[in-house]
């Protein structure tokens, strides 16, 4: 059971949690399937050793300590254990209550670091979002960036409490904070259905070029884009960190903003957000038109290949290998398959190579990457040498944290592998728009 209303009867929620632990039978098929019981071998970083210890805190068997929180701290959410389970435990509803209850037996109450505070305020400030982007876009063109990173400022600043080296390491390429080439050509919006183009919170800082390339290969397709100017970040960061009242408003907002034109299809690129956003019915069934909302909502993938936008478009070819990554919101909550590598393989001559890790997570998980960094670092590991076997030209994958994730780990073995969205690729490709 989510946690979406401070006013809910903390103690009714216990009770629903203790009866969901009891669903798990402890067969253990989930700890193949998980990231962190891999990496560690130890039980209580595996799915079910979770459970048992959340059962066991609910209970009062146990007391809760640095350990334990940690154990629960540690999981990366990736949904897989759910996938797998025969008895369908709601793996992730049960962590998410175990780490509130926790938070709320704490005496005074836990509070928020500044780092956290301030960045959870940030990326619901559409202007402050737009005013980072462009100090970005300064730093990386005034060689700046260049500078940094090739002397030891760069190791100066992993003494500040900020974590300031951390997250300069996750700043993507130029090419990325740029807007790509416009379409070649535009038709004349020939269908009756509108979409309305879902931006977020840190595409518009970290993956223009994303952004700018779905409205371009809708555009081609013979749609018209509207980007709704209201829309606010998809509520996830703020969710996962426990500020259940400001998700409930970034809902609100999005879903106002969003149903302004109730027949527009309204299209995500990012499946980090999709995620969040295909939820808000089930978390916030009272806010207005949600249903509507829901029911329009659609990854650019998705709809790109069940709506065979592409047959009018025809693609250079492209004499490149390229690895699909599949994330782990696209695979077990999004149920995103095989859409990227039907869509790739429109262009002439790709040569197409899938992950075969692709049941193990990249270890980004949202803002673990950074919250943990050392705990991700460890887990990517896996996929990276796997990559490095491969030896793509380009990887392209529809998360934007995986990206970035992807992106810093190969940087930092010295390749030189491009990593972007497929939609990127498929509208640098589009040679010519057919009548």
């Amino acid at each position: 059971m989510k946690i979406t209303n401070p006013q809910i009867d903390i103690e009714l929620i216990k009770q629903q949690t203790l009866a969901d632990t009891q669903r798990c039978v402890m067969c253990g098929m989930c700890s193949a399937h998980c990231p962190t019981y891999e990496l560690s071998q130890d039980e209580n970083e595996s799915p079910r050793g979770r459970i048992a210890l959340i059962q066991s805190l609910l209970s009062g068997r146990i007391q809760s300590s640095p350990s334990i929180e940690k154990h629960l701290d540690n999981c990366l959410m990736c949904r897989s254990c759910e996938t797998i389970c025969p008895s369908k435990v709601p793996y992730s509803d049960i962590l998410a209550f175990g780490r509130h209850y926790i938070e709320s037996q704490k005496t005074p109450p836990a509070k928020q670091g500044y780092k956290q505070t301030l960045g959870l305020w940030l990326i619901t400030q559409n202007h402050k979002i737009q005013q980072l982007a462009w100090l970005i876009k300064l730093y990386q063109r005034s060689g700046l960036q260049r500078l940094v990173r090739k002397t030891r400022i760069l190791r100066l600043l992993e003494l500040t409490p900020l974590g300031l080296a951390r997250l300069e390491r996750l700043i993507p390429s130029a090419s990325r904070l740029s807007k790509p080439h416009p379409a070649s050509s535009r038709p004349k919006n020939d269908h009756e259905q509108n979409i309305s183009l879902f931006t977020g919170c840190l595409s518009p800082i970290f993956d223009q070029q994303t952004l700018q390339a779905s409205k371009n290969i809708l555009e081609s397709c013979g749609y018209s884009v509207n980007i709704p100017k209201n829309q606010t970040c998809c509520g996830a960061i703020h969710a996962h960190n426990g500020d259940q009242k400001t998700a409930g408003k970034c809902a609100q907002r999005n879903i106002d903003a969003f149903t302004q034109h109730p027949s527009n299809k309204i299209i995500y690129s990012a499946t980090g957000c999709g995620a969040s956003l295909s939820a808000y019915q089930k978390e916030h069934p009272s806010i207005s038109k949600v249903e509507v909302f829901d029911n329009n909502l659609a990854d650019i993938l998705g709809f790109l290949s069940r709506e065979s936008a592409l047959k009018n478009i025809k693609f250079s070819a492209l004499d490149k290998k390229v690895m699909i990554h599949r994330p782990c919101l696209s695979r077990n909550i999004l149920k995103i398959t095989d859409q990227a590598e039907t869509l790739l393989s429109n262009i002439p001559m790709l040569d197409i190579h899938l992950a075969q890790s692709k049941t193990i997570c990249c270890g980004a998980a949202g803002s673990h990457m950074i919250s943990h960094p050392e705990h991700a670092q460890s887990i990517r590991e896996k996929l990276l040498a796997e990559i490095i076997a491969v030896k793509p030209d380009i990887l392209v994958s529809d998360n934007l944290g995986c990206v970035l994730h992807i992106q810093q780990g190969l940087r930092s073995k010295g390749l030189d592998i491009e990593v972007m969205h497929p939609v990127v690729l498929l509208e640098r490709q589009i040679s010519l728009n057919l009548d």
